[in-house]
């Protein structure tokens, strides 16, 4: 083989080279984004206080659930993700509807009320929803992507940030346990 045969098998070689490593670091991010990767950068930081409007019109803060735990989960009907795992929170609101240690929180992203109702109603979703329409709590938060999930102490301290799908009640549980009276 002439030697430029062989430079250009060389570069055909190192591009292979690199294209798998480039395709291997796509596959790794994506999975950390999409199925349920942690991000620990806000882990043990103070919360911000917010006031939303329920789908009700009423005005709730973060500070009236003092001495709870608040598990917050940001959402959007038009992510497929976060419409796979309603369910799962239609079940994890009615199972801790009569717990005093912990609230369940979920705000809807970027959304108009009317297109949340909608979708909760067709649905039957009786959940509590938040409505962030101005991107205002979640870029307080950092949320980048839907479904996130944020376990905030009764201290204010965040202890879990979730990104990702939840498939059952028992893999929140499981992920909260620690923090559970």
């Amino acid at each position: 083989m002439e030697i430029k045969g062989k430079i250009a098998l060389a570069a055909i070689r190192m591009a292979a080279g690199m294209m798998l490593i480039s395709t291997r670091a796509a596959i790794a991010l994506g999975t950390i984004a999409c199925q349920g990767g942690v991000e620990s950068y806000w882990i043990g930081s103070i919360a911000p206080d917010f006031k939303l409007n329920n789908l009700g019109g009423q005005n709730v803060s973060l500070n009236s659930f003092g001495g709870k735990l608040v598990f917050l989960n940001f959402w959007s009907s038009t992510s497929s993700t976060c419409i796979k795992d309603r369910p799962v929170f239609q079940e994890l609101s009615e199972t801790w509807l009569d717990r005093n240690d912990v609230a369940l929180l979920t705000i809807n992203i970027g959304e108009e009320p009317e297109t949340v109702k909608d979708f909760m109603e067709s649905k039957k979703y009786t959940f509590p929803v938040l409505l962030d329409t101005q991107f205002e709590v979640a870029s307080s938060f950092g949320v980048k992507y839907m479904p996130t999930s944020i376990l905030i102490g009764e201290d204010r301290e965040v202890k879990l940030n979730t990104i990702g799908e939840f498939k059952s009640v028992a893999a929140i549980e499981k992920q909260i346990a620690g923090f559970l009276n």
